[in-house]
């Protein structure tokens, strides 16, 4: 290739990066697969081999769908035949200003401190769900909202949560192991069953409320969580990359499409991959991004079978 043909190239290839960079994709809808594993023992520390083979949530947005938080959180999720589990790698510059003033090992007011939430539709209906939150020093708390069909929601006044919570640091982070069981969400999971979820972090060195799946407001909205499955399936959707967590490799169905919101046109693009075992593959957005109407746009990738994920934008 001569040189011209190389800078043509590179420019192009910059070009699309940029496109895609300058573009706030936010997460409205999101799936995320609960795999068996062995229990991790809960120390705060993220080590347990269930943490690595697990599917993980990153990415979060703010809540209010303005951007991305200043620093990253990851969730991982897992269970057993007994336990929900999730983890928390909540990345902080200011490990020495996290606020912390809920120091009872239970309490209501711990959201107004560094925290995380928790949010499962165990019927996935949008109505009834779970609410657990805890802070960066494992005070908790939990509660059962139940919303009727005109959204209005009350509080279950004889819910009581039996659960675990324990929180660590590291250089860089503070962390939170949580364990759920089974009998505290009155569900026996099996394969094929579906739960709406939302994993949420309150930071409170900096001003910000993050939302795995973006709630464009208050958390307390449970049209707007993603979902999680319990089917067992080695193709993992998340950030519109693909993993397999296979030991062969798989051909995958895609299917993007992009929907402006004021023309309501709507741009389709399917493709066929194979992706090696143990793989990972980044799916290039930026051809829709580039063709998409002004204005706000949202684009969905989809694997079929109810595995999707979608994205807003604001194409400026």
């Amino acid at each position: 290739m001569n040189l011209r043909k190389m800078l043509v190239l590179t420019v192009a290839v910059l070009c699309s990066l940029n496109v895609f960079a300058e573009t706030a994709l936010i997460r409205t809808n999101g799936t995320l697969e609960i795999t068996s594993a062995k229990a991790p023992i809960l120390d705060g520390v993220l080590n347990d081999e269930c943490w690595k083979s697990a599917d993980k949530a990153d990415k979060f947005s703010l809540n209010a769908g303005e951007g991305f938080p200043t620093k990253d959180t990851i969730a991982y999720i897992s269970r057993d035949e007994n336990k929900l589990y999730i983890a928390f790698e909540c990345k902080e510059d200011k490990l020495d200003k996290l606020v912390q003033v809920s120091k009872e090992p239970e309490g209501d007011s711990v959201w107004m401190d560094d925290s995380v939430e928790i949010f499962i539709d165990t019927k996935h209906d949008h109505l009834t769900y779970y609410h657990f939150m805890a802070n960066c020093i494992g005070s908790k708390g939990a509660s059962r909202k139940i919303k009727d069909s005109f959204g209005d929601a009350s509080v279950d006044d004889e819910f009581v949560a039996k659960w675990e919570v324990k929180t660590g640091r590291t250089a860089d982070a503070w962390t939170i192991e949580i364990a759920i069981p089974w009998t505290t969400l009155g569900i026996t999971p099996k394969a094929g069953d579906v739960i709406g979820l939302n994993l949420n972090r309150e930071r409170k060195t900096v001003a910000e409320n993050d939302c795995w799946t973006c709630t464009f407001g208050g958390f307390h909205k449970p049209d707007y969580f993603g979902q999680a499955t319990f089917s067992g399936r080695k193709i993992y959707l998340n950030n519109a990359t693909l993993r397999n967590a296979g030991t062969k490799e798989e051909k995958v169905k895609v299917k993007l499409t992009n929907v402006n919101e004021s023309s309501k046109k709507e741009t389709v693009k399917e493709m066929q991959l194979n992706l090696g075992a143990s793989k990972e593959q980044s799916l290039d957005l930026s051809g829709l991004l580039k063709t998409a109407e002004k204005g706000i746009n949202k684009i969905t990738v989809s694997l079929g079978a109810g595995v999707e994920e979608t994205f807003q934008y604001d194409n400026k």
